[in-house]
């Protein structure tokens, strides 16, 4: 009987089954190499791309945020120029004001009504002066009261004097000062 050695054999195939294990072990770990670096590469290519995206919009929120603040500036600046404007209409509101109330004062003066005395404290006129008799004085108070000018017109005194043989009434009133509505102030000038 004839006997072969089939040692030889099956350890080259059995080398040869290694070698093919090993080599497609290292092609394996290659390939999964040559994947992880695709992907690193891709991933830090997208974070570059990100931080330039992140750097561009950081820029235009700097441009933005400077721009709001000369916006905000622009607003305290129109809101000073309102707030002087307001204080410009006051003035001239002020200004005509005098005149219009002598202007009223006299509108409401009827004939035989002289004026001795005008005094002001505060907001409340002090009239004083000579009428002719008590029904003109009583008008004169009513034109008064009628004017959007004056309010709370009030006789405070009343005296029976003689003038040159003529009877007189001296007579002390007070009358508030009223800030008119606007359309009361046209209606008043245009009288």
């Amino acid at each position: 009987m004839i006997r072969i050695n089939l040692l030889p054999v099956r350890e080259a195939q059995r080398k040869e089954r290694l070698r093919s294990q090993v080599s497609v072990l290292v092609l394996s770990l290659i390939l999964t190499a040559t994947i992880c670096a695709v992907f690193y590469g891709s991933t830090l290519y997208k974070i570059s791309d990100q931080r330039a995206e992140n750097d561009a919009l950081q820029q235009k929120i700097n441009q933005l945020q400077s721009k709001i603040g000369k916006v905000n500036q622009y607003k305290k600046l129109k809101a000073e120029v309102a707030t002087k404007l307001k204080i410009l209409d006051k003035l001239k509101n002020r200004k005509k004001g005098p005149v219009r109330l002598m202007d009223s004062l006299s509108a409401a003066l009827p004939d035989k009504v002289w004026f001795d005395e005008i005094d002001q404290k505060g907001g409340v006129f002090e009239i004083k002066g000579i009428a002719a008799d008590d029904v003109i004085l009583a008008d004169f108070m009513q034109r008064l009261d009628a004017s959007p000018y004056w309010s709370d017109v009030e006789l405070k005194f009343v005296k029976r004097a003689s003038h040159s043989g003529t009877q007189i009434r001296s007579f002390t009133l007070s009358a508030k000062i009223e800030e008119p509505a606007p359309s009361a102030t046209v209606a008043a000038t245009k009288r």
